[in-house]
């Protein structure tokens, strides 16, 4: 049985994490905050700022120009991605919801992202059987996990 010790462990120290969100201030940007109050507000889940700017870096260390997500909302973590590919690259996003795929288009658009997005409509794992190519970097927002494919 797991015992749940989410009152007893501090997973990143509260002195760490008030520099690293010092730090976040740098990647400010009026649709970033736009994109994160609609998620406030809607109690839609987010990887946030933190996370993001962690998974464009990660998305860059290992030079992904491709990058395909399960489940994309409306775009939040699309935004680490499409700076992380560079012009050129490629984000596909899924999401059943074409409410959020409006959405992702005009943030994303507004940032001159939306050139480096093909937006799927549908069940991710429909459109990512359809995929050619090599894909370097895929993600889930339900593990919330990074996943290198290779082959």
């Amino acid at each position: 049985m797991v015992t749940d010790n989410s009152e007893l462990i501090t997973p990143v120290h509260p002195v760490i994490e008030h520099y690293m969100r010092d730090l976040a201030e740098q990647f400010a940007h009026p649709v970033l905050d736009e994109m994160e109050t609609f998620a406030q507000e809607k109690d839609f889940p987010i990887v946030g700022r933190l996370v993001g700017i962690s998974l464009e870096i990660c998305a860059k260390m290992i030079g992904a120009r491709r990058v395909f997500e399960f489940g994309s909302g409306y775009g939040y973590s699309a935004y680490w991605f499409g700076r992380a590919v560079g012009p050129g690259g490629q984000v596909i996003c899924t999401d059943s919801n074409p409410l959020n795929r409006e959405k992702a288009e005009q943030c994303l658009a507004a940032v001159g992202l939306w050139e480096r997005v093909t937006f799927c409509t549908g069940l991710a794992q429909d459109v990512f059987q359809k995929i050619d190519g090599i894909l370097i970097f895929a993600t889930t927002m339900r593990t919330r996990a990074a996943i290198p494919i290779s082959g």
